[in-house]
């Protein structure tokens, strides 16, 4: 018998007589199984996120705050939809929280509302952001500081040469050449120094082994 007619008989015979597994549905079910943890992982992760609702304001949160947070209820709904899309059945129940809920009502009530809530809270955030900028920015406005300067006073503070103080006059600062920062790291004592052009600026850093000599260089 030539090895053409040899290996199926011989594939028909293991079959036959169970020696050989269905492979397809065996690697079946473990993906299943594994689409079904993935999107129990992320629904954790954005059930966590989604509870930061009870305690977070607009006006507490950094610029990415709601970037980072939306990325993960997109991420949450693409996961789900990748089970569901693999033969995961909706109905399937995983744990969440301490709370049992189904990939199709997790999917709903977690990521979409994750991705809802930051849809409202991203621009409302923004809002404030602005606002708390507006009202930083008002007295150095008032001077006719405006452009990288204005940006800069609205947010930071300053000392002068010699560093014996900070400056909160805004006219002051309007009339400033050159200003300082007093900064401490792993590399020891460092310093800012602002070079003032208009309303544009060039900004150097140098390091000290002491605050003497740091100190010092504030002139």
């Amino acid at each position: 018998m030539s090895n053409r007619f040899a290996i199926p008989c011989l594939l028909s015979w293991f079959a036959a007589f169970g020696l050989m597994a269905a492979p397809s549905t065996a690697f079946a079910e473990k993906d299943r199984a594994a689409y079904v943890q993935e999107a129990k992982t992320i629904l954790i992760d954005a059930a966590g996120r989604l509870d930061q609702k009870r305690y977070f304001k607009p006006e507490d949160v950094g610029p990415y705050y709601a970037e980072s947070m939306m990325e993960v209820g997109v991420a949450c709904l693409a996961k789900v939809d990748e089970a569901l899309k693999n033969g995961v059945d909706g109905g399937v129940v995983v744990e969440v929280d301490g709370k049992n809920v189904t990939l199709k009502d997790g999917r709903e009530q977690i990521c979409q509302a994750l991705v809802d809530w930051m849809k409202e809270f991203g621009g409302q955030a923004e809002a404030a952001r602005k606002a708390e900028f507006d009202r930083k920015a008002k007295p150095y406005r008032d001077v006719g500081i405006k452009g990288k300067r204005l940006e800069l006073f609205a947010k930071e503070s300053f000392q002068g040469p010699g560093c014996g103080g900070f400056i909160e006059d805004p006219k002051k600062l309007k009339k400033a050449k050159v200003l300082y920062q007093l900064i401490e790291g792993n590399d020891g004592y460092g310093l800012h120094k602002y070079v003032f052009k208009g309303d544009n600026y060039s900004r150097t850093t140098h390091w000290f082994n002491t605050r003497g000599a740091r100190n010092a260089a504030c002139k």
